[in-house]
């Protein structure tokens, strides 16, 4: 493995993207019709006020999408191409933009989740049946979200209560002896409606189809045996409003996930994965132009690869364990001034890594500072962002990003962007064993964009054209 000091990457496309407004999105602006996203600045905007390129995919969407599993799901959006490793449930890698998969964040209610030895998520083992909604990022947020953001961010948030009391439940039954149930309950009560909770389980499990061609000439060999999965998961959250515009709350994803493969041989080789999240969070209003969004949360994604018996070494059964469990803690304020908004942020994250391959054992912590700022006039906007990553394992690391954006009329509007990002190496690539290189320096990007925005509030269609370029690129000899 080496790092390439001066490796291009360049990316220059147009995207165009055309969504129909949907009555019943996962957010709704307290003015109108027109959608809230939360990822692309870390606190709610409405997607006309948005600079940077971005899909959200609503409950709605979701709905009529008619796929199974998040992966499907994302398969049907424009700038994403996703690889697998055989049939349904199995490992699954998301290209954002062109990207590595390991030069995406992934987070699941604000908690970043995914591997720090191979680097990227396991997006097969987050539960379809428990989102909400979906919003995709593209491009360099490494300002706002720091390591591993050069393609960008997707963020999934689940199913959260109010309202009344609403049980659900659903049973499927298809082909392959494929077979679903899911069952939820979600509300509001107690005085004045001020406790919140949501709860929702799910199991999924089929007996599978090959695979791979058997016989096929140089291919993998699978035997024509099913490739089958099971999948077990459960989500729920549960927050007080101790009073107007102070609320408490705890928040928590499980899913287990064990999924056939072929391994060339007439055997079935199978993953065992779990992902869990847990969160406590503190969001108070302290002034009406001051919010405060305290969060301490953890994530743990374990990995546990069977190989079919290894003859050659008396019919063994060879195992791999990884486990990664990250804990983050942040605090942003969001100060008010007029209608522009001052971002405050600090973080401290550390990895953990557990494994049974040598050599991989450690952690690593980085503290981070964040500032942003938000300028905005009825035909002209501009964000500012500028963020400070301090690792003991790979230094200071600075990056930041500018944004423009230009009313044409109340409907239309050109933007214009610059940013920069950076991938941190994961563990396998500095310490894996004969062919890590423990003295990997951080992959470095660089993004200019322009682009053009159609919002009416019913209809949103955008173009995006956008050179990256990344240096020390990390890849193996």
């Amino acid at each position: 493995m080496k790092s390439h000091a001066s490796t291009l990457r360049p990316l220059a496309l147009c995207l165009v993207s055309i969504v129909a407004a949907k009555t019943g999105f996962a957010q709704q602006a307290a003015s109108g019709s027109q959608s809230v996203l939360v990822t692309a600045s870390r606190f709610a905007q409405t997607s006309a006020d948005v600079l940077t390129d971005n899909t959200l995919i609503t409950s709605d969407d979701i709905r009529v999408s008619g796929a199974t599993n998040l992966v499907d799901l994302l398969q049907q959006k424009r700038g994403l191409e996703i690889v697998t490793n055989g049939g349904p449930g199995t490992t699954s890698s998301v290209f954002l933009r062109g990207a590595s998969s390991e030069q995406t964040v992934v987070m699941v209610d604000g908690v970043r989740v995914g591997s720090s030895t191979v680097g990227g998520a396991t997006w097969e083992n987050i539960p379809l049946s428990q989102i909400d909604h979906v919003e995709i990022v593209y491009g360099p947020l490494s300002s706002l979200y720091g390591a591993d953001a050069v393609g960008g961010v997707v963020q999934v948030f689940t199913k959260k209560g109010d309202g009344a009391f609403s049980p659900y439940i659903a049973v499927g039954y298809g082909s392959y002896d494929t077979r679903t149930i899911e069952g939820s309950i979600s509300g509001s009560g107690g005085d004045q409606n001020r406790l919140h909770y949501a709860l929702d389980v799910a199991r999924d499990e089929s007996h599978g189809f090959p695979a791979t061609k058997p016989y096929a000439p140089f291919g993998i060999y699978g035997g024509g045996i099913n490739d089958g999965y099971d999948k077990e998961s459960a989500s729920g959250q549960i927050s007080f409003d101790l009073a107007k515009g102070h609320e408490l709350g705890l928040a928590f994803v499980q899913s287990e996930n064990k999924a056939q493969f072929d391994d060339g041989l007439n055997y079935n080789d199978y993953n065992f994965e779990r992902l869990n999240t847990l969160r406590v969070f503190a969001n108070d209003q302290f002034a009406p132009n001051w919010a405060s969004h305290l969060q301490l949360s953890q994530s743990m994604d374990y990995l546990l690869s069977t190989n079919g018996p290894n003859w050659l070494a008396y019919g063994e059964t060879p195992t791999n364990r990884y486990q990664t469990t990250q804990t983050n803690f942040s605090w942003q304020n969001d100060i008010l001034f007029g209608g522009n908004t001052l971002q405050l942020l600090a973080e401290r994250r550390e990895e953990k890594i557990d494994t049974d391959t040598g050599g991989l054992e450690g952690k690593r912590d980085t503290n981070s500072f964040a500032v942003a700022y938000q300028w905005k006039t009825e035909k002209q906007l501009a964000v500012l962002s500028l963020r400070d990553d301090d690792s003991n394992q790979y230094g200071s690391q600075t990056t930041g990003s500018i944004a423009y954006g230009y009313r044409l009329t109340p409907t239309w509007r050109v933007n214009a962007s610059y940013g920069t990002s950076f991938r941190a190496p994961t563990f396998d690539e500095l310490y894996y064993p004969n062919y890590g290189n423990p003295y990997l320096k951080p992959e470095h990007g660089r993004n200019a964009e322009i682009g053009v925005v159609y919002d009416d509030g019913t209809s949103h269609i955008s173009a995006a054209l956008y050179h990256n370029r990344v240096t020390d690129l990390i890849v193996y000899n």
